[in-house]
């Protein structure tokens, strides 16, 4: 009779044990780890900001004269602009614009309809063999308040340890707005541009229409 007990406590035991097992390692998988970047600007003159300053090593200076959509890849700010406002693209017709990132880890295509105000970016990694972006760079970029901004968009939640944010952003030429592009929205409204976004495949891509709704308005009122 006691052998009978013994056994039985053991056998509960043993199957309290691999529940609570169970259960702790469930609760490791379901646990989603949030990244929040701690930056600090480390800029002593705000002239030298690459987004809201002059900086010479920066274009945004320039693009702020239009009122573009920019994508920006942060750890050399290059700058692809969606341009649809840029005067130096011809109206009529299509046009595509190419070319590679100043590391050489990204080619991108920018393929824009501008009569129909229409642009679409693409992006796609290189052979180059690429590493963890250094989030850190943006400090030696950015002055405090556009550092802030920047950081907003780069927090990122997921179930893997390593997480790191996708090293890219937007920008709205025209207020200098900055928007996250970590896998969150599919499309998003931007001002008067409607955005449709896919960075969850090899290729990157980022179609931006120009849509106000004033020409609609006016159309509806016709009717």
């Amino acid at each position: 009779m006691v052998k009978k007990c013994l056994l039985t406590i053991g056998i509960f035991t043993i199957i309290a044990i691999c529940f609570i097992y169970i259960l702790v390692n469930l609760k490791y998988q379901n646990e989603w780890i949030t990244y929040k970047p701690n930056l600090k600007s480390r800029l002593e003159n705000n002239r030298d900001c690459f987004l809201c300053g002059e900086n010479s090593k920066s274009l945004m200076g320039y693009y702020r004269n239009y009122g573009d959509l920019l994508l920006v890849y942060l750890p050399t700010w290059d700058i692809w602009p969606a341009h649809i406002f840029d005067e130096n693209i011809d109206a009529a017709g299509s046009s595509s614009i190419m070319g590679t990132s100043q590391d050489g880890l990204y080619r991108y295509n920018t393929d824009i309809m501008k009569s129909r105000g229409i642009s679409e970016i693409t992006i796609q990694t290189t052979e180059k063999q690429s590493s963890k972006w250094d989030v850190e760079v943006l400090e030696t970029m950015l002055c405090s308040r556009c550092l802030e901004k920047v950081a907003e968009t780069l927090e990122i939640s997921s179930a893997r340890k390593d997480c790191i944010p996708e090293p890219f952003c937007l920008v709205n030429a025209e207020d200098l707005r900055v928007y996250s592009l970590q896998r969150k929205d599919k499309t998003k409204m931007i001002d008067d541009f409607y955005v449709s976004i896919d960075f969850k495949s090899e290729i990157k891509s980022l179609l931006a229409v120009y849509a106000p709704d004033n020409k609609m308005a006016s159309l509806m009122v016709n009717q």
